[in-house]
Order: C-alpha cells, then sequence, then structure tokens
C-alpha cells in the first residue's frame, strides 16, 4: 500500500495517479485548441452578422482598420471574464480531479502566481491576435457591395 491506496501490480504504484500529470496536460492542449478555433469562429461570425452596420460606418468616413479594430476589441470583454473566471475554475477542476484519483494524498502544489496573473493579459493578446484576421477580412469588402446586397 502506498498512500492508503492498494498497487495494482505490487511496486508499480497506481497508473491513475501517476497519469493525472499527463492527462491533465492533454485536456488543457485540447480545450486551448477548441478555444482558439472558437475565438476565430466567433470573430468570423460576429463580422459576417455586422457587415451592413460596418459598411455604414466606413461610407461615413470609418477606415477599415478602425472597424478590424472595434470588431476585435469586442471580443475582448468576454475574453476577459473568461480568463479571470478560468483560473479559480481550472485550479478547482484539477484539485477535484486529484482529490477523486486519489493523488498525492491531499498535497497540492498552486502554480506561481505571477503565472497565474499572466493568464489574463497573455488570454487577452491572444484572443486579438486570433480574432484579427477574420474581422480585417471582412472589413475590406467594399462599401458599395454590402449596402446594395441587402
Amino acid at each position: 500500500m502506498i498512500n492508503g491506496s492498494v498497487d495494482f501490480v505490487p511496486g508499480a504504484g497506481d497508473p491513475v495517479t501517476d497519469r493525472l500529470q499527463h492527462v491533465a496536460a492533454a485536456v488543457m492542449v485540447a480545450l486551448l485548441v477548441l478555444a482558439a478555433v472558437n475565438a476565430v469562429l466567433i470573430a468570423w461570425a460576429t463580422a459576417v452578422d455586422a457587415l451592413r452596420p460596418t459598411a455604414l460606418a466606413r461610407a461615413l468616413g470609418a477606415s477599415p482598420r478602425q472597424v478590424a479594430s472595434g470588431l476585435s476589441a469586442a471580443q475582448l470583454l468576454p475574453a476577459l471574464a473568461a480568463a479571470v473566471a478560468g483560473i479559480p475554475a481550472g485550479l478547482l477542476v484539477y484539485r477535484l480531479a486529484q482529490a477523486v484519483s486519489g493523488g498525492e494524498g491531499g498535497a497540492w502544489t498552486a502554480p506561481p502566481l505571477p503565472w497565474l496573473i499572466a493568464v489574463v493579459p497573455c488570454t487577452l493578446a491572444a484572443v486579438a491576435v486570433l480574432t484579427g484576421v477574420p474581422v480585417r477580412a471582412a472589413a475590406r469588402r467594399p462599401v458599395a457591395e454590402v449596402l446594395r446586397s441587402e
């Protein structure tokens, strides 16, 4: 017995707790890829939905860069909320998974505080970069073509 748990193979340890770090890393990578794809698709859908209002803004003197910046900035507020809420939620889910699997007998080390704080600006920067391409493409459509289409 190690840490009050029964070894599956004597001396080999518990494979569930031994692999928890690898499983958590794999889930984290999958969620990051899913979030990136989600950010791009939501920005594209927002840009398509706002074609007519942005074309009117451009007809009244806004540049494509101003329109793209506005549409991209509109994605940052939800990203900020998600980053701030995601830090404690992610730590809680990891602790729950560790408790359920019986890993490390309650000893848990949180990531350093500067890393946790860096998540928020890095998330905002990533969202700004990921949303830049679809909204820039939508902002470059000719104004007359967009206004005539409806």
